[in-house]
């Protein structure tokens, strides 16, 4: 695609270059930053909306390769077709009705489209994230860091006391549970330990949002074994709890990673 790289590179580079701009009588607040950030998004997703309509229209006027090398009796063998008559999309007047195989075609290339358009969408944010992230996570003006140390002093002095599911609410029955079944919940909280942990290494919105997922997957499944005849939507959380209190302490920083997201990622994603 021509936009591809460089106008992920170029935009923005732009737009984080723009943040040291002398446009401030004092330093910008997080909140301040995070509504710059929107407003980048905002534009970046509307050229990139226009791009894709660019490609879409160009692809739509270009002649069909299947139609240019049609054959003697090829129209005939189209219309008898009755599926392809169908799912045909509706042409003007005067024009052949497109064949099964260019609906199909035309199919791909508007999910070839819409695809991309995300890819881009999602790479702006990333590269504007990513080049900046030491200055706009924890950032010096907020109360993040000194959140998370309060949490990490509460959860420490929980796992000191020790702590189980039942403490949570979650009333488990272990005696009718095997010890393999409870083996393998077991390692699926550790899993949501080590996706909860993960997020510390990623350094843009969604790659953060992703790890809270597999965490939260991974919760599901470990109360699938433990609790086979719930659905377990009410334990999901209490055994998320649980899983980021039973997280060593240091280097949790589960509320910034949540301001971070909630701060950076696109509005209309979240």
């Amino acid at each position: 695609m021509h936009l591809g790289s460089w106008f992920i590179d170029i935009s923005a580079l732009r737009f984080v270059n723009s943040l040291s701009d002398k446009v401030h009588s004092s330093p910008p607040t997080i909140e301040k930053i995070s509504g710059l950030f929107q407003d980048f998004y905002v534009r970046a997703e509307s050229h990139i909306a226009t791009h894709i309509s660019a490609l879409a229209s160009r692809i739509n006027r270009d002649a069909s390769p299947l139609r240019s090398r049609g054959s003697r009796g090829g129209l005939q063998q189209k219309l008898s077709n009755r599926d392809a008559q169908d799912d045909a999309e509706k042409v003007a007047p005067g024009r052949q009705m497109l064949t099964a195989s260019e609906v199909a075609e035309k199919r791909k290339t508007r999910k070839f489209l819409a695809n991309n358009r995300i890819a881009l969408e999602e790479a702006v944010e990333r590269r504007a994230c990513e080049s900046i992230y030491d200055k706009i996570f924890q950032h010096k003006a907020s109360l993040d860091e000194v959140r998370d140390e309060k949490l990490r002093s509460k959860t420490a002095a929980l796992l000191l006391v020790g702590i189980t599911l039942k403490d949570l609410g979650i009333d488990i029955d272990i005696t009718a549970i095997d010890e393999e079944r409870q083996r393998e919940a077991d390692d699926d909280i550790y899993a949501a330990r080590e996706r909860l942990m993960e997020m510390n290494n990623e350094r843009y919105p969604l790659g953060k949002l992703q790890c809270l997922a597999a965490a939260h997957k991974a919760i599901v499944d470990a109360l699938t074994k433990l609790l086979p005849s719930s659905s377990s939507a009410d334990e999901i959380l209490p055994a998320l709890i649980y899983a980021l209190v039973t997280c060593p302490p240091e280097g949790i920083n589960i509320i910034s990673n949540l301001l971070f997201i909630q701060r950076f990622r696109s509005a209309g994603k979240v």
